[in-house]
């Protein structure tokens, strides 16, 4: 989930990571599948969060947390 790819390998990356037979084995096995520019894992949308609902998330989070930082910390001050 680091890098927010949703499921997508660049054919560079996928190269670096192994050979072009072991990339076909991949897709042979339905691991992968072959597109124009690269492989997307098999059904990543359905077993893993997209980008976009992980960034929401995030920002309800982040949002929900500034909201409790201000509730309370009023009235503290540094020491």
């Amino acid at each position: 989930m680091q890098m927010l790819s949703d499921g997508f390998v660049p054919a560079q990356v996928a190269r670096q990571l192994g050979t072009k037979r072991e990339a076909d084995r991949l897709v042979f096995a339905n691991l992968w599948v072959e597109t124009e520019d690269g492989y997307r894992f098999h059904e990543w949308d359905q077993r893993q969060p997209s980008r976009v609902a992980l960034h929401a998330a995030r920002e309800a989070n982040a949002e929900k947390l500034r909201k409790w930082r201000e509730k309370n910390q009023k009235g503290e001050t540094d020491v």
